[in-house]
């Protein structure tokens, strides 16, 4: 198995298209690979983030249980 990173620019919320930034740094997939994307990256495109010190630690856990 070879396990290979991507760089990229700095990834943006709400400036950032996932599929954007998959087609200007995935030039080419070999056939049977598998394309591995970090949920951090996901979120981030989705614009699923929160600044430092917006909201309390204990409200943020509060808001997302389940």
């Amino acid at each position: 198995m070879i396990i290979t990173s991507l760089k990229t620019h700095k990834i943006l919320p709400f400036k950032d298209d996932l599929f954007a930034i998959l087609d200007r740094y995935v030039i080419s997939l070999p056939e049977k690979s598998i394309l591995v994307i970090t949920s951090k990256i996901v979120a981030i495109c989705e614009g699923q983030v929160v600044k430092i010190g917006q909201v309390g630690k204990r409200r943020f856990v509060l808001n997302f249980q389940c």
